[in-house]
């Protein structure tokens, strides 16, 4: 969604959603709407980029809304669509395809 002095150049309506002042509402998600978000002000700036990931498998995993700063810790959690037919939240966890931790709690914090 952008927008600009001249009014409002939204994708948000009628593909996503609606839009309420500056918010864009997103009502029914799909995996099409996956995709990379920022806004920009009247005048012209613009924000941080995010990238949104609409997952419709059964396991998933979840990062912190906000950036990271150099420094901080970090938890990352896997949960499942399901969770009453899996109640075990154990979770492997992977980076760059090398498993580097196995959690009992399906959450893993990797530390400053």
């Amino acid at each position: 969604m952008r927008y600009t002095e001249r009014g409002v150049k939204s994708w948000c309506v009628p593909n996503l959603g609606s839009v309420t002042e500056s918010t864009c509402t997103i009502t029914s998600l799909n995996t099409w709407s996956s995709g990379v978000f920022w806004c920009e002000s009247g005048s012209g700036e613009y924000s941080n980029a995010v990238n949104i990931t609409v997952n419709d498998g059964d396991v998933i995993l979840e990062s912190p809304v906000h950036p990271v700063t150099e420094g901080d810790s970090l938890t990352l959690s896997c949960t499942f669509r399901y969770q009453e037919t899996n109640p075990n939240p154990k979770a492997n966890f992977y980076k760059d395809g090398v498993l580097i931790k196995n959690e009992t709690t399906g959450e893993m914090t990797i530390p400053t």
